[in-house]
């Protein structure tokens, strides 16, 4: 009942007021505290909704891929994903559709021998499958990582491989580890009995399922991942994982009260970059002077890639 948007901002509040009393931290104007709030994803949310709904708690708050507009049923995701995965790589996308037609092939001929690749349970439900083998995908991409996977894929693509279910299994593997397709994150009766070692899996797919939605689902035409996953489907992943009874994610709400795509509040930056397919819950404008919106264009450029550590092939300052 406390994992909620509303009460991690007043648990941040009491925490900001806390350390300003014990260190006395005052700057002596008309905000509290000389304090700038960060965050990055669903943590770069909270700092957009923190200012919104404690405007002088701050002086500004720094929103890393920011996803502030909850959405229900989230096509655009692997639209963007599609996109992003062919720059400067036209075969990629091509490459990642046919991959997902072999491997549905792969589903109805060897279920089980196709999920043991993965290293996941043999008798994983598909749709569980499904959604892991379309996030292995979909964060190459969304973390900069978007030529490794393509100069994995293409070339057998090309060559019109019929193995792009085992080499692409080989690369989830060892890119992701070899836990990625076992981990209780992707399926649905784990995180039901509460098994998994990491609470984040059940508590982000419970603020997903009861508050911000931004469930993926497969876009009508020309979607890289399995058609199985609709929205029907997701929703009913959320009410077999905690028994909600379909219960829709109360997305218009969190919109209505933080202003969704359009933020209330002030003093708020928003950044996003060009590999991730976040940016379409997100800011893509500048609002005024004191909401600014800057969008990072380079090669590797993923999911909060300005919170990372700079490296050798970024571009310079």
């Amino acid at each position: 009942q406390y994992l909620t948007v509303e009460q991690a901002l007043a648990d941040l509040k009491y925490f900001l007021d806390h350390i300003q009393e014990k260190y006395n931290i005052n700057n002596n104007n008309e905000y509290k505290r000389p304090a700038l709030i960060v965050g990055g994803s669903y943590s770069g949310a909270l700092s957009a909704w923190f200012k919104i709904t404690y405007p002088n708690a701050v002086f500004a708050a720094w929103s890393s891929s920011g996803v502030v507009n909850a959405i229900l049923d989230f096509t655009a995701f692997d639209e963007y994903v599609a996109y992003a995965a062919s720059i400067d790589s036209p075969s990629c996308t091509p490459a990642l559709r046919t991959l997902q037609k072999q491997l549905e092939q792969a589903i109805k001929t060897d279920p089980q021998g196709t999920k043991l690749l993965f290293n996941s349970r043999s008798d994983l439900p598909n749709n569980d499958f499904w959604y892991m083998v379309a996030d292995s995908a979909a964060m190459s991409v969304q973390y900069g990582n978007r030529k490794v996977m393509c100069d994995i894929i293409v070339p057998p693509y090309q060559a019109q491989s019929k193995n792009l279910v085992s080499i692409f299994a080989n690369y989830t593997n060892f890119h992701w580890g070899s836990d990625f397709g076992s981990n209780c994150f992707y399926d649905t009766q784990c995180l039901k009995n509460r098994q998994g070692k990491d609470p984040m899996a059940v508590s982000w797919r419970w603020q997903k399922c009861t508050q911000l939605a931004y469930l993926q689902s497969a876009p009508e035409h020309y979607s890289l991942r399995s058609t199985n996953l609709t929205l029907d489907v997701l929703l009913q992943q959320c009410n077999d994982i905690f028994n909600n009874g379909k219960t829709l994610p109360t997305t218009d709400s969190i919109n209505n009260k933080y202003g969704g795509n359009h933020p209330k509040g002030d003093h708020i930056v928003f950044v996003d970059a060009q590999q991730d397919p976040w940016t379409q819950a997100s800011i893509d404008h500048d609002i005024s002077d004191t909401k600014p919106y800057l969008f990072i264009d380079c090669d590797t450029c993923g999911h909060c890639i300005d919170l990372s550590l700079s490296t050798e092939n970024q571009p310079q300052p």
